[in-house]
């Protein structure tokens, strides 16, 4: 009874959480041609009739551009043929609200709210009244600006009403500004509303109006929802290597920051602009991240060569510059702020020298020092890459989240993930230790990047975490609980390379934009960065919550009500069945109406050896021991395994030493052998059933079924005879293992590359069988789930591409087929330098 009335609850819950959210529609413009450019014609099925006079209100937001011209909607009265416009300027310095009719202006000229002038993707309620028993037109916007001109229609008559461009008329409207809209309500003379259309949708050319049902028509959709749950790569490009990055949102742009010179992209306009120092200040050789922005100053600071500079972009002028009297011991992946009482630079926690520290420390510009800083209540456990952010609440708080690292911060005594949050009061000077889940516990090990984004209406946090073991990784970002041990993985990913300090991520809140906004620095070998910047509307959208189909935003609730009602019906049934007696039997659906879906299996976390998704090792007792594995004694282990698997048995002495110390002697690589052997076999008998042997002048691995080695199971799974003849069976039991990831990712040792290409044929050829296979076409989860598994594997896989765009645009979820293509063929472009030659409508019949 519990159960039932527990899941009563959550359908109740659920009902109320659907009804608040609302996302939009949102209107292509002048990015696009006429053609594709959005319009909404809310009377496509007849006009509305008015008596009197009537109201239509909308939330309206500017999306992020500069330049806002053009009309958002267009009104017709039947009886005299009159077309009322409703227009914006916000191409000169007046940006101002406009009325015209039939071309003319009435005389109603509004200026905007100054916050609409730098702030985009933030709504606005408009409220525009037509009295047609005063003559009267009325308008407001957010309330605080109300305007009334003199206006003619008659008492009672009946118009059409398009929103952007109406791709039916023989004139269209020229051009529409950058918006987005929702909620958009019509309301008689009592103020009764008689027709709302919320635009909730994913997805979609037909919204229907949740009063009388009313069907809207949307010509070239674009639904607000997806930017709030997938990241759009706003800017790709490359610099020099070696960039100090800084988020400076006083300025809304981003910038990279040299000896000599700076770049500074703005996020508004698009735009790139390279600026001169008036005085060279030298960045430091260090690629890691020693910068910060904080107003409208970046602070440049280096732990290796200790210095501190401050630089105001405005001038593009160095304020000050200090060199600190003390050489403080290597902070790599630190965390930094400004001190909120103080106004000092301060660092927090990081690793150098084979050592991660949970000091917290400021820079006093008066002695040129780095000093100490004193707290009381809970200890900060030593650590390196953890997330930082301030209380929306309280500047004086800030959050600290994750890492890695140990009690004692040796790193000769292993690396273990943290996954716990700290709160740090610097106006009281103490640390609160808020929760704690046990790296146990958790399915996949991950890291933060550098920044959290804490917000106080959830009590919550944002970030964007990785896997810092995998060289071709990804960020996903992640939302926690601020008072509880709560994460939760938010929408898409974003690929990223990780290669310690000649990689960065951060993740930061663009208010100007209200956006999330994320970049990627890789420094590459050639001398190069390569720099993403992708952007996510605000607040973000959990993928289970955006699964709303095409025709649901005034349906849903109802929906929702319908199966509470179900439930509740089920419960009292089970209750007095249970009263009486009598067993029930669980209605079972038929398995073929249901969709695909592959059953969470759980493997063992102890005892275990993974090789897809990165190297990783865990004891007997599930503790991560992959950090006692040097890199000599881990390449020793995969040649041995390697050469032990597949019937092989084992590899000679002088194997070994032609590919791990070829430019060895005899003598020395036996010494070495010997030194790593003892080291291998020590790390080995952490675990149990497996060692390493040495048998008729062959070192091999012994192991029995007690250790689980994923690379054998795959391979089982693989070579079994039900990969061929059951798909189900197979997709069940394989897609947990690969899909941490592409087979050894991060060693690219010469002699395994023939090993890794051979696996990694081989689990695509049987991932293609599978998705193709003709008992699964009824069960599109599974393909999708399959083609994004191939991707992992093979990113330029015409297969999946094939089977992705397919089902989406089966769904009616085109525009999501449409950026999936395209991100595609961009990155075939940027790969083999040719067009793809398959065109999307080919590719999806």
């Amino acid at each position: 009874m519990r159960n039932q009335f527990f899941i009563f609850s959550i359908l109740f819950c659920l009902a109320f959480h659907v009804k608040a959210q609302g996302y939009g529609l949102r209107f292509k413009s002048t990015e696009v041609g006429v053609e594709s450019r959005t319009g909404l014609d809310l009377t496509q099925e007849g006009e509305i009739q008015y008596d009197g006079g009537f109201t239509i209100a909308f939330d309206l937001s500017f999306r992020t551009n500069p330049i806002h011209f053009g009309t958002i909607f267009q009104l017709k009265e039947r009886t005299t043929g009159k077309t009322l416009a409703f227009n914006c300027n916000m191409f000169d310095a007046g940006r101002e609200w406009v009325f015209t009719l039939d071309g003319q202006p009435i005389g109603l000229t509004a200026p905007m709210p100054g916050v609409m002038k730098n702030h985009y993707n933030h709504w606005h309620h408009l409220r525009i009244t037509l009295d047609a028993r005063s003559s009267m037109l009325h308008f407001s916007c957010d309330s605080l600006q109300k305007y009334s001109a003199t206006f003619q229609l008659p008492v009672q008559s009946s118009f059409s009403l398009v929103f952007g461009v109406d791709q039916q008329a023989s004139q269209r409207i020229p051009e529409s500004p950058y918006f987005s809209l929702k909620d958009l309500s019509i309301s008689d003379e009592q103020n009764v509303v008689k027709y709302k259309w919320s635009l909730r949708e994913a997805a979609g050319e037909i919204t229907e109006d949740s009063v009388q049902g009313k069907k809207a028509l949307v010509y070239n959709p674009e639904w607000v929802m997806n930017y709030h749950k997938k990241w759009q790569a706003i800017k790709q490009f490359k610099l020099e290597a070696g960039p100090q990055v800084a988020f400076c949102g006083e300025y809304q742009k981003v910038c990279f920051l040299y000896t000599d010179y700076f770049y500074a992209y703005d996020l508004v306009t698009g735009k790139m602009e390279k600026k001169i120092f008036k005085e060279a200040a030298p960045i430091g050789s260090d690629h890691t991240q020693n910068v910060l922005c904080s107003g409208d100053e970046i602070f440049v600071y280096n732990h290796m060569d200790p210095f501190v500079r401050r630089f105001n972009p405005g001038t593009s002028q160095w304020d000050s510059v200090h060199q600190a009297s003390d050489i403080p011991t290597a902070f790599h992946h630190h965390n930094k702020l400004i001190h909120p009482v103080t106004g000092r630079l301060t660092t927090i926690a990081g690793y150098g020298y084979f050592k991660y520290t949970n000091r917290i420390q400021s820079f006093h510009a008066e002695n040129e020092k780095w000093e100490a800083l004193q707290f009381t209540g809970d200890t900060l456990s030593p650590r390196y890459l953890a997330g930082l952010g301030k209380s929306a609440d309280d500047a004086n708080v800030y959050y600290l989240f994750g890492g890695l690292g140990n009690e004692d911060g040796n790193q000769l005594l292993g690396q273990q993930h943290a996954y716990d949050l700290y709160r740090l009061d610097f106006s009281m000077a103490s640390i609160e230790r808020r929760w704690e889940i046990p790296a146990t516990e958790m399915k996949q090990s991950f890291t933060p990047v550098n920044s959290l984004v804490v917000q106080s209406a959830e009590d919550c946090f944002y970030t964007l975490v990785f896997d810092q073991q995998d060289y071709h990784t990804s960020l996903r970002l992640l939302k926690g609980d601020l008072n509880q041990p709560k994460l939760t993985f938010i929408g898409d990913s974003i690929p990223y390379y990780f290669k310690d300090v000649d990689s960065y991520a951060d993740l930061f809140y663009w208010e100007g934009g209200n956006q999330l906004l994320a970049f990627t620095l890789h420094n590459d070998r050639d001398g190069e960065a390569s720099i993403g910047l992708y952007t996510l509307l605000f607040p973000p959208v959990e993928l289970v919550q955006a699964g709303e189909q095409p025709g649901t935003s005034g349906k849903i609730v109802w929906i929702v009500f319908i199966a509470m009602g179900a439930s509740l019906l089920i419960v009292l049934v089970v209750v007095f069945r249970k009263r009486e007696g009598h067993q029930t039997e669980p209605l079972v659906p038929d398995a073929s109406q249901q969709p695909m879906a592959i059953e969470e299996i759980h493997y063992p976390n102890r005892n275990r050896i993974n090789l897809f998704g990165g190297f990783q090792v865990l004891d007997r007792n599930g503790q991560d021991i992959t950090n006692r594995f040097s890199p000599t004694v881990k390449e020793l282990f995969l040649l041995v395994f390697m050469h032990s698997v597949k019937g092989k048995n084992g590899i000679s002495s002088n194997g070994i030493h032609q590919q791990i110390w070829p430019d060895k002697d005899e003598v020395r690589a036996k010494n070495n052998r010997g030194v790593n052997v003892g080291r291998l076999r020590a790390v080995l008998a952490e675990m149990d059933g497996i060692s390493l042997e040495y048998t008729q002048a062959k070192w091999c691995l012994r192991y029995v079924d007690t250790l689980f080695v994923d690379f054998h199971l795959v391979k089982e799974i693989i070579d079994s005879r039900t990969a061929q003849s059951h798909p189900h069976q197979t997709a069940h039991k394989l897609l947990p293992l690969i899909q941490r990831g592409r087979f050894l990712p991060c060693i690219t040792k010469e002699w395994l590359s023939i090993f890794i290409e051979q696996e990694t044929s081989v689990v695509i050829e049987v991932l293609e069988h599978l998705i193709q296979h003709e008992d699964l076409r009824a069960h599109q989860e599974l393909q999708i789930t399959l083609a994004e598994t191939i991707f992992i594997f093979d990113q330029l896989n015409d297969t999946a591409l094939k089977y992705y765009c397919q089902i989406f645009h089966q769904r009616g979820k085109h525009g999501s087929a449409w950026e999936a293509y395209q991100r595609f063929t961009s990155q075939y472009q940027e790969t083999y330098n040719e067009v793809y030659p398959i065109d999307f409508n080919i590719l999806i019949k």
